[in-house]
């Protein structure tokens, strides 16, 4: 069943109109300079992270004091891009915007680095400092990931078909009514699992959804994830709404925790190949009707994917 972009209800595939909102559900007029805008697509390389694991519990209040008394923050707190499900150790770097997370369970994790050099001699002073505290048994296991790619198609995917037509994907579109206690949040999907077409139809089967993907479930308007593979980063597309109140038609994907510029380029080259042999493909939004609060933002939109004066320093990978 098709969904609507204005509400996200389904909706019967020969309906004009939805139910719901009374949107208009009659094939647009596509406009003229649908073209892509971009030879190739963009892609943009975020952050590097280093972790490490010592297989080997650590007392995070005695390691505290030895760095200088870094907070330890309480599970389900939000650091560094990350949600830490256990007690964790938080320590900061002086004068850098570098992070390092020490789990109880021997986990560390070094974000905010902009080179692997980088990314590795962050972790080998915090191991050097661990190693002048306790005892480690053993070599710790290190593993170098981006944090994230940005990559623009210069072309609108259709996000809401996804689950119909490839494996392993999930779309959802997220509402939210005022509730006596508040907003309440009501979800509604698809999840492809391995070829089986499941139906979302609360918040609780979408965050089911979302962790077997490897993912986290964002209450944002539209959504899609796709795992790709085992072997290959979860891709993420965000999506709001333009001023019309419909869906955003924009070719941005983020790519989380990719090993490397080769797996990022390599998964790139699969989604789009699957996205044109499917058909789901579509005219970006205009840009006028982006909302203006949207473009206070501009890294979500193809139409900066090339702009110097929004990206700054980090230019398009090679």
């Amino acid at each position: 069943m098709p969904f609507c972009q204005r509400c996200g209800k389904e909706v019967a595939p020969d309906a004009t109109f939805c139910s719901a909102c009374g949107q208009d559900l009659r094939t647009p007029v596509v406009r003229p300079g649908s073209a892509p805008l971009f030879v190739r697509p963009v892609i943009h390389l975020g952050a590097i992270n280093a972790s490490a694991t010592l297989g080997q519990r650590l007392d995070l209040k005695r390691l505290s004091k030895s760095f200088g008394g870094a907070p330890i923050v309480p599970p389900n707190t939000r650091v560094a891009s990350l949600t830490v499900n256990a007690p964790t150790l938080h320590v900061r770097f002086q004068n850098s915007r570098l992070t390092c997370l020490i789990t109880e369970t021997g986990m560390l994790w070094c974000s905010g680095s902009q080179t692997e050099e980088q990314a590795r001699a962050a972790l080998a002073a915090v191991l050097t400092q661990l190693k002048n505290t306790i005892r480690i048994r053993g070599e710790p296991t290190v593993q170098i990931r981006l944090s994230n790619a940005a990559a623009f198609f210069g072309r609108g995917i259709r996000i809401e078909a996804l689950p119909d037509r490839v494996p392993d994907s999930l779309y959802v579109a997220t509402t939210v009514t005022a509730g006596p206690s508040g907003p309440v949040p009501a979800v509604q999907g698809k999840y492809n699992r391995g070829g089986s077409l499941r139906s979302i139809a609360s918040v609780a089967d979408a965050n089911a959804a979302t962790r077997e993907l490897n993912g986290r479930m964002l209450r944002i308007p539209h959504i899609a994830y796709w795992k790709v593979s085992n072997a290959v980063p979860l891709a993420t597309m965000p999506r709001g709404v333009d001023s019309t109140g419909q869906m955003l038609r924009t070719g941005y994907v983020v790519f989380w925790m990719a090993a490397g510029w080769t797996q990022v380029r390599e998964t790139m080259r699969v989604l789009g190949a699957t996205l044109e042999r499917e058909g789901l493909f579509t005219p970006l939004t205009p840009l006028e009707q982006i909302p203006a609060g949207g473009r206070d933002d501009p890294r979500a939109y193809d139409y900066f994917a090339e702009d110097p004066t929004v990206w700054g320093s980090q230019s398009a990978a090679p």
